[in-house]
């Protein structure tokens, strides 16, 4: 059976609300949003710091960042 994560990436219709995977990534990528929104413009710093945790990504790797 295929998971709802994988009818997403086939582009076919899923539930993101009935995939515990699917869930589990929107809580982690929520998180991560939280901590880059509170970090202070001045903060320049820390700010390096939190992108410098992807700079081991593969190249066609995205990061989108939404305000």
């Amino acid at each position: 059976m295929t998971s709802e994560k994988e009818k997403c990436h086939l582009g076919t219709l899923y539930d993101a609300n009935n995939d515990a995977e699917l869930i589990a990534e929107r809580r982690t990528c929520k998180l991560i949003r939280h901590e880059y929104n509170h970090i202070l413009p001045t903060e320049i710093g820390r700010k390096k710091r939190f992108f410098s945790r992807w700079e081991s990504m593969p190249r066609n790797s995205e990061i989108i960042i939404t305000i």
